[in-house]
C-alpha cells in the first residue's frame, strides 16, 4: 500500500498524522514511545489529523526538522529508541516520515517522567498512560520472564496439592508426571529441600486469583442489555475452560441433516472453534490485569474476550497467518503436554479453516482498549446498509469490510481495499467488478488511477 493510500485510511494503531512539527516534542514523543512498546508504528509530519489533508512541511527546513526530530527522540526517550526518519514527495507535497520499529527493551518511557508516569501505550488510534499492570507486564517482558513462572508464595507446597496436580494433568498426558516433571516445567519452583509453587502451580490448583476466572453470558438480542442466563466459572483453569465451552453449546442452535440413512446432528458453530479461542483466552490473557475472561453469547456471534493486547509486537494480521507471542509460557507448555493448546501457535488458524468450512464468516479479532476480543459469528442473513439507501445482501465479509469504509469515507481504492481485506488483487478486483455490476458502486478514472464510490440514488 502507497503512503498516500495509508494516509486516506486515516490514524491507526501504527500510523499517526502532525501537521506540522510541534513547538511541544512531547506532543508526538509519547507516540514515539507508545509504537516502541507496541508493535512499531509510523508518525507523518505534514498531514492534518483530522482531515487527512496533505499540507507538507516547509522543503527548506526539511533536514534542519529531521535533525530535531532525531535529537528529541534520542534526549527524552528511554531506553533508546531508534527511530528510521525520511522524507517523501506526497501529491507535490514533502512530509516527513516517521518509523518506530517494535523494541524489545520494554518499558520505553519519557525520562523526565519516569516509568511509572511516562510510560505510554497506543490504544486504537489514540496514545495514553500505561496502567500499572501494563508497566509491570512490559517490565517482566524486558527481563525475559513470564508472569505464570514467577513465585506466588515462599512457603513450601503441600506435598498432597502436588500429588493431585501430578494426577489431574496425568489424566490428559496419559503418562506418569511427578513433582521433578512440575519442577522442570516451571510450575514448582526448588529451593533447597523444599518446593514453592509459581504462579501456575496456584492457577492449576486452588486458584485463589481473585480475577482468574470466565464470566459467562447468553444475553437476548445484540447486546449486553437484558441477560438470558449467565455463570461465573471458578476454580482450576483448565477446567474452566470445559464449563465455559459447555456453556455456549447450551446456548446455541443443534440442526441435524440426514446422510444416506444416518441423522447426522450437527451444532451452528463448529465446536473445535469454541474450544480453541476459549483455550487462547486462558492460556495467553494477561493475569496481572483485574479483569475477567468473558464468553458472550449473542444472537448473532458469540465473544470472547481475553484481558490484555496482544503481546511482544505481535499484530492481527501475524495471529491471523499463525504467528504468536507467548505471555505464559508455563500454562502454554503445560497446556501443550495436556493435548489442550497448539504447540505451533496454529490454534487461530485451525479456527478460521473451521469457520470457513461451516460456511460461516470469517472470525472477527479485534484488540478493544486493553482486551483481545474473539468474535464468532452464527449464521444469519446479515444486510449490510449504504450511504444511499441501497441495501448489499452478503454474507462475504470482505465485502462487509469494503462498504463499512464507503460509509465514512468518499472513496476507495483497490490498494485500500487489499489492505482492508487481506486479499490478492485479483480476489479485490473480483469483488469491485461485482459491485459495480450490482449498481452498489461507480468507478472514476482510468485502469491506474481508479477509484470507487457509493453510487448515489441520482447516478
Amino acid at each position: 500500500m502507497t503512503l498516500f493510500e495509508s494516509i486516506q485510511m486515516g490514524e491507526s494503531k501504527t500510523l499517526e498524522f502532525k501537521r506540522q512539527i510541534p513547538l511541544d516534542d512531547k506532543k508526538y514523543l509519547k507516540t514515539v514511545v507508545a509504537f516502541a512498546n507496541g508493535s512499531g508504528g509510523r508518525i507523518v509530519f505534514g498531514v492534518d489529523d483530522e482531515t487527512r489533508e496533505i499540507t507538507g512541511v516547509d522543503p527548506d527546513k526539511l533536514f534542519i526538522y529531521m535533525d530535531s526530530i532525531a535529537n528529541a527522540v534520542s534526549e527524552v526517550c528511554t531506553p533508546s529508541i531508534v527511530p528510521d526518519i525520511v522524507f517523501q514527495t506526497v501529491g507535490n507535497k514533502t512530509v516527513i516520515v516517521v518509523e518506530i520499529h517494535p523494541g524489545q527493551n520494554k518499558p520505553y518511557f519519557i525520562k523526565k517522567e519516569g516509568v511509572t508516569d511516562g510510560t505510554y501505550i497506543r490504544v486504537g488510534a489514540t496514545t495514553r498512560k500505561a496502567e500499572y499492570e501494563k508497566i509491570q507486564e512490559y517490565i517482566l517482558f524486558g527481563r525475559h520472564q513470564y508472569y505464570d513462572e514467577m513465585p506466588f508464595s515462599e512457603i513450601p507446597v503441600e506435598m498432597n496439592r502436588v500429588d493431585s496436580l501430578c494426577t489431574a494433568i496425568a489424566e490428559y498426558t496419559k503418562k506418569t508426571v511427578s513433582k521433578e516433571n512440575l519442577t522442570g516445567w516451571g510450575i514448582l519452583i526448588k529451593q533447597e529441600n523444599d518446593y514453592i509453587p509459581s504462579n501456575a502451580f496456584e492457577l492449576l490448583t486452588e486458584n485463589t486469583f481473585t480475577f482468574a476466572k470466565i464470566q459467562c453470558g447468553r444475553f437476548k438480542g445484540t447486546d449486553k442489555t437484558v441477560f438470558i442466563d449467565k455463570r461465573d466459572i471458578e476454580g482450576p483453569v483448565y477446567k474452566q475452560i470445559d464449563e465455559a465451552y459447555k456453556f455456549v453449546l447450551e446456548h446455541i442452535n443443534l440442526g441435524a441433516h440426514i446422510e444416506g440413512i444416518l441423522r447426522i446432528e450437527q451444532y451452528e458453530l463448529p465446536p473445535e472453534a469454541i474450544r480453541e479461542v476459549i483455550v487462547n483466552a486462558v492460556v495467553h490473557r494477561n493475569y496481572l490485569a483485574h479483569s475477567f475472561i468473558q464468553v458472550s453469547v449473542y444472537d448473532d456471534r458469540v465473544e470472547v474476550t481475553s484481558p490484555g493486547t496482544l503481546y511482544g509486537g505481535i499484530t492481527i494480521e501475524d495471529m491471523k497467518n499463525g504467528s504468536s507471542s507467548i505471555r505464559n509460557r508455563v500454562l502454554a507448555d503445560v497446556f501443550g503436554k495436556m493435548h489442550l493448546a497448539e504447540h505451533w501457535g496454529t490454534g487461530m488458524l485451525k479456527v478460521f479453516r473451521l469457520c470457513s468450512e461451516y460456511a460461516l464468516k470469517e472470525p472477527l479479532i479485534e484488540e478493544r482498549s486493553e482486551s483481545l476480543v474473539v468474535t464468532l459469528w452464527r449464521k444469519s442473513g446479515d444486510k449490510v446498509a449504504t450511504s444511499g439507501d441501497k441495501v448489499a445482501t452478503s454474507s462475504d465479509e470482505n465485502t462487509r469490510k469494503i462498504l463499512g469504509y464507503l460509509k465514512s469515507n468518499s472513496f476507495i481504492t483497490s490498494g485500500i481495499a487489499q489492505q482492508l481485506t487481506s486479499l490478492s488483487p485479483s480476489g479485490v478486483r473480483k469483488i469491485l467488478v461485482k459491485l459495480v455490476k450490482q449498481n452498489v458502486l461507480t468507478t472514476l478514472g482510468d485502469n491506474k488511477n481508479r477509484t470507487y464510490q457509493l453510487k448515489r440514488e441520482e447516478d
